[in-house]
């Protein structure tokens, strides 16, 4: 391990200890007292077994037949207790220190720009919530207590063997250096090694997650050997760098056998001449060698934890990535108040790229929407239409120019305040695996039942839930599996009716549907957009026909704008596509 890699895993262990562990000084105090008493009783062992052969076996001091089994039974009892204490104390420590890093990744995750989060797979924030965190939980919980103890009990030995005999404990530990120098270069490959199989853990997850969503498409084409090599390779990467890591871990044990053999025959041979020549007793001979072989537990366990440490060293590595990243759209000091919303949007010549040096998808678009009016934003796929639309709630940041709302701009304007006046219905609606009353509110629990029951049936929600064995409490399944999309659409609107909220972003909310619910939805959109600010995406250019105004737009520029009467005299881009989706006829007739 170079300078660096030590001095990043001890920066780890600092931070999390430092954020996380602050509050649970008494229970560490408990912890570390009580381990202090593990260690302290464990080198009596030892010193109460040198009694027992030199009192009784050899002095034949009867007496001690009494005194020395309830004093094994005293230590046994304290160790007993100490153990339970320790072991109860650290391991709530580190519950709560994972708990808590879990509670601040979701934080982190809800807080990150949708950038961030659409640059990542999914999969990958699932497996730092899993696989990371469980390691880590492991890590705290396990090798934390372990190693506190042991140390502890490793010092108390140490001592004793030093008490019973400094030359021959001397010769024991001559040989513990080169176990060291072994174990560290084992650290090192053994934190490389679980990273990687960490990673891959991760590309896994990915894999199953996109199986799992698209089974109908692989079915369909008959890609199921495919995708299994695919995951077959994946997979014996993982075990690849697991084996890894596991002859890595598994040669600490070894190492420590071997070197406590070294040291055991160097004792025999040491020991058994000093007895020989009449200056070690039998009881001072077997009480040193028991201390020995009570070190060796310990001493080994010391080894192994080494090892754990680095696995949790490897998961915190990814996990602090997602923990530390910062989100680009910033809140300013001295914030305007966005009081009554009347709900008029501008956009004042903006541009727009995803990315610091890419390609603006937007240039140079200035758009005024009154409030109260409908505006419905119509171009090619890809033209930059739901890119402009996603700047009104702030999901990403302008490069240049401005967003209004009520002649404020937005970055001046908290993220709370531009977000509450908004509502947005998209095509891909998020249906959660909830009830579908808990589906509408969405966590606004002020919502009245006579508000909830006029929401209800104005966006046909009740029209079809009325049918349902459960009602408004029927579970609507992972990613609402349970309900048509007509429906989900229903509860869509439902929801930004319950929001109430002044401006409505309608991204595609018809686009998908057939057209029996297409009609249905619109009914219920219709009522959703009376008397509010709407901004609408449509590719069914139907949707869009008696909206107050149509802007075209087509590789990021606004190509024109107007009515739908006017555009289709212009015989633009606009007309074009209306063509392409209505019979000649038709448009005649228009």
């Amino acid at each position: 391990m170079n300078d660096n890699e030590k001095y990043y895993t001890l920066k780890t262990i600092r931070r999390i200890w430092k954020s996380y562990a602050t509050g649970s000084t008494k229970l560490l105090l408990i912890a570390l007292s009580c381990n202090a008493i593990v260690a302290l009783t464990t080198p009596a062992l030892p010193e109460l077994i040198r009694r027992v052969i030199d009192d009784i076996f050899v002095n034949a001091d009867r007496s001690m037949l009494t005194i020395l089994p309830l004093v094994a039974i005293s230590i046994m009892l304290i160790r007993a207790a100490g153990t339970y204490g320790a072991n109860v104390a650290i391991n709530y420590i580190g519950q709560r220190i994972v708990g808590s890093l879990q509670k601040d990744l979701y934080k982190s995750i809800l807080n990150s720009d949708l950038a961030y989060i659409n640059s990542i797979h999914s999969a990958r924030f699932i497996s730092s919530f899993t696989a990371d965190s469980s390691k880590l939980r492991e890590t705290m919980s396990s090798v934390v207590v372990n190693l506190s103890r042991n140390i502890l009990m490793v010092a108390g030995l140490v001592g004793y063997l030093f008490y019973v005999d400094a030359i021959l404990a001397t010769i024991f530990f001559i040989v513990i250096p080169p176990a060291a120098i072994g174990l560290k270069f084992l650290g090192k490959r053994l934190r490389k090694a679980i990273r990687m199989s960490l990673e891959e853990i991760g590309t896994l997850s990915a894999l199953v997650s996109e199986t799992l969503k698209g089974i109908r498409i692989i079915k369909a084409y008959g890609k199921e050997k495919i995708h299994l090599r695919k995951a077959s390779e994946v997979i014996d990467q993982v075990v690849n760098f697991s084996m890894k890591g596991v002859r890595a871990r598994s040669a600490s044990a070894p190492i420590m056998e071997i070197v406590t053999g070294v040291a055991i025959a160097c004792i025999i041979y040491y020991a058994g001449n000093k007895s020989l020549d009449g200056l070690m007793t039998v009881g001072s001979f077997m009480a040193f060698t028991t201390a020995a072989g009570l070190l060796y537990d310990p001493l080994k366990a010391v080894a192994n934890l080494q090892a754990m440490l680095q696995e949790g060293i490897a998961a915190s590595q990814r996990l602090f990535p997602i923990l530390d990243n910062k989100p680009k759209i910033q809140e300013k000091e001295n914030l305007k108040k966005l009081e009554t919303v009347s709900g008029s949007i501008n956009f004042e010549n903006i541009s727009f790229s995803y990315s610091e040096n890419g390609k603006h998808v937007l240039k140079n678009i200035s758009i005024k929407i009154k409030s109260g009016q409908t505006v419905a934003l119509v171009g090619p796929s890809g033209a930059g239409k739901s890119s402009l639309l996603n700047l009104v709630p702030r999901f990403y940041d302008v490069s240049s120019g401005k967003v209004k709302i009520d002649n404020i701009d937005i970055k001046n304007l908290s993220l709370a305040d531009v977000r509450s006046a908004s509502a947005l219905v998209s095509q891909d609606t998020l249906i959660f695996d909830l009830s579908i009353r808990e589906n509408i509110i969405f966590g606004n629990e002020n919502v009245t039942d006579k508000i909830f029951q006029k929401v209800c049936k104005d966006s046909l929600v009740d029209e079809f839930v009325k049918d349902l064995p459960d009602g408004y409490e029927t579970i609507a399944g992972e990613s609402g599996v349970r309900i048509s999309g007509g429906q989900k659409q229903r509860i869509a609107i439902a929801r930004a009716m319950i929001k109430n909220a002044p401006i409505l972003l309608l991204d595609e909310a018809t686009s998908s549907l057939d057209s029996e619910s297409e009609k249905k939805v619109q009914i219920a959109l219709d009522k959703l957009i009376k008397n509010k600010t709407a901004l609408v995406i449509a590719h069914r250019l139907s949707t869009v026909r008696n909206v107050d105004i149509i802007y075209v737009i087509d590789k990021g520029i606004v190509v024109e704008e107007g009515d739908h009467d006017s555009l289709i005299k212009k015989d633009g881009l606009y007309s074009f596509l209306f063509k392409t989706q209505f019979p000649e006829s038709a448009v005649e007739k228009n």
